[in-house]
């Protein structure tokens, strides 16, 4: 039985998650709260208490702790500071934005010919 203190929002978006100085690995933000998150995460060497480090979207890194990791259903997250309710709201937000569009930058389509112009 899991006693929970706050309220996850379910989630299915793209983050990043990095290890020290390590490269940054590609999960799936399952669920979110202002305590820590669950992630979907393959191939990640990780143990219980390591410190890692989490992207979503282009929100602020967050720091957090491993709580547990089970093979096949994910990882557990602790954030090492509780999140404010506006920036909880506004991850959420991100990391829903992220999920539409994915985790890269749009980069604008630019016009080779000067016969063509931009309809707005």
């Amino acid at each position: 039985m899991q006693c929970r203190q706050e309220t996850r929002r379910n989630l299915n978006a793209p983050c990043r998650i990095r290890t020290g100085p390590g490269l940054a690995r590609s999960a799936t933000i399952r669920d979110l709260s202002s305590d820590g998150c669950s992630l979907e995460a393959t191939r990640i060497p990780l143990r219980r208490a390591d410190i890692v480090t989490l992207n979503i979207g282009e929100a602020r890194p967050i720091e957090a702790e491993v709580r547990w990791m089970r093979s096949g259903e994910g990882i557990g997250l602790r954030f090492l500071r509780a999140l404010q309710p506006h920036v909880l709201d506004d991850l959420t937000r991100k990391a829903r934005n992220a999920a539409i569009l994915g985790m890269a930058k749009r980069e604008p389509i630019r016009l080779e010919s000067p016969e063509l112009r931009p309809v707005c």
